[in-house]
């Protein structure tokens, strides 16, 4: 798995009211770099902690587009219907992290994600599966790998790389139902959890329990055109 670096991380996380599915998703960003115009989609009030864990250029230029006023973003819009209004390929990379599940229709998003970018230009993002229901306004949906595959050739990607992101089972129903446990407790849960999963890729090694469990998926787009 992630070794030292997931132990390094762990603690500190959870503390911080983490949880563990959100800190496997951001220990797997460390591997991306970022620079030049970026556009965050559904950013929310304030930076997500994946910002701490991206290696992002010091000169890179973020804006940041909500459907929410109160959140003061650059750009104020509904991507599940509206245009993005700037020029086709101003943008070097496009973020969209957990923010599929939370449009009834995601094709807009991608057809508008796939104008905005640069030729070589990249789509970050990141979807959930077996998690709770969360949701901010709503919830509609989850997508396995070749659901993904289907809609981001649709909308004109060719080169896709989609990552399943857990370890097994008991991470899976784990990552379900860490909410109800006191963040000092989660401490010494979720390590358990990764071990009986640790243990029973042992004992059945010819089994990706990765991703027949995925807690969710990290996908990056690359645009051609």
């Amino acid at each position: 798995m992630f070794g030292s670096t997931l132990i390094k991380n762990f603690a500190r996380e959870t503390l911080n009211g983490k949880g563990f599915g959100r800190i496997l998703f951001n220990l797997e960003l460390q591997k991306r770099e970022c620079s030049g115009n970026i556009l965050d989609i559904g950013s929310g009030k304030n930076r997500a902690s994946l910002y701490r864990f991206l290696r992002m250029d010091k000169n890179a230029l973020i804006k940041r587009l909500d459907v929410i006023p109160d959140y003061k973003p650059d750009f104020l819009l509904d991507i599940e219907k509206d245009k993005v209004l700037v020029a086709d390929g101003f943008f070097d990379f496009v973020f969209a992290f957990s923010i599929i599940e939370h449009l009834a229709d995601c094709r807009n998003l991608l057809k508008e994600v796939h104008r905005i970018l640069k030729p070589r230009g990249k789509l970050l993002g990141s979807m959930p599966f077996l998690v709770n229901v969360h949701p901010d306004p709503h919830d509609y949906v989850r997508f396995t790998r070749e659901k993904l595959e289907i809609i981001f050739r649709e909308a004109g990607f060719k080169e896709i790389e989609i990552i399943a992101i857990g370890q097994g089972p008991f991470v899976a129903a784990y990552c379900c139902i860490e909410f109800i446990i006191p963040r000092i407790l989660r401490l010494f849960s979720a390590p358990s959890a990764l071990f009986l999963d640790k243990l029973i890729q042992k004992i059945k090694p010819s089994i990706n329990f990765k991703e027949k469990y995925p807690i969710g998926y990290m996908f990056e787009l690359k645009n051609y055109e």
